[in-house]
């Protein structure tokens, strides 16, 4: 299980990190938006660059010290708690298909076996506003007993539908009027969209607690068949 849960892991950080990079609607390292009248005067990466096509730029000691940012990450530790937190500022759109998407096996079946998985749709794309990333740790301040019990991944607000044949799902959906729609372990949905409207989404590898495993959650959904 130890195995399977770390190949899933690199997997689903490394696909994460893929579809922010490409669906990031801010600014990137092309400093160029709609020709020169877009660039500033402070855009010290174009101060480097001969035309408006793009390229890294390096800058000395000083130009460093001139260029300020903030309010794109934030870390928390809390040693009391175990939790360690990092959020950061990025809000992406997107439309992505998957043939299969598959997570956790042991004992004979999978946590998550889901086929034919759309995230987004073509006039209703998946908005996540920020992303996070949480892990739980037990005796934190220990180096030796120190060990990681779980991590999430996710977004405090996801809008937008995720279809899919949820072959087998591990998670939980509720919303304000309805209440709980799913809370469960390794159910067979059959065809679903699960609609999200301003909701926190995570997905969640614990390895104690009631929900060891892979599971995802989301506070704020409907289903539609």
């Amino acid at each position: 299980m130890k195995r399977c849960n770390e190949r899933g892991l690199y997997t689903l950080v490394a696909t994460l990190a893929a579809v922010v990079l490409i669906t990031w609607q801010g600014v990137g390292l092309c400093a160029e938006a709609s020709g020169a009248s877009a660039v500033t005067s402070h855009d010290y990466l174009m101060d480097k660059q001969a035309d408006y096509g793009c390229s890294m730029a390096m800058l000395d000691d000083s130009e460093l010290s001139d260029a300020v940012a903030s309010g794109f990450s934030k870390f928390d530790l809390d040693t009391t708690t175990g939790l360690a937190r990092v959020y950061l500022n990025v809000d992406s759109r997107s439309f992505v298909e998957v043939d299969s998407i598959k997570m956790g096996y042991y004992n004979s079946g999978w946590d998550q076996d889901w086929t034919n998985v759309s995230f987004g749709a073509a006039g209703d794309l998946l908005e996540c506003r920020g992303l996070f990333i949480e892990a739980q740790f037990a005796d934190i301040t220990d180096p030796v007993n120190r060990r990681l019990e779980s991590l999430k991944v996710g977004t405090p607000s996801m809008t937008g539908p995720i279809s899919a044949t949820f072959n087998s799902f591990s998670g939980h959906i509720e919303n304000p009027i309805d209440g709980v729609l799913v809370d469960g372990y390794r159910l067979n949905l059959g065809t679903r969209t699960i609609q999200s409207t301003n909701s926190e989404f995570y997905v969640k590898l614990s390895t104690t607690g009631a929900q060891t495993g892979w599971w995802f959650y989301w506070n704020n959904a409907t289903i539609t068949p």
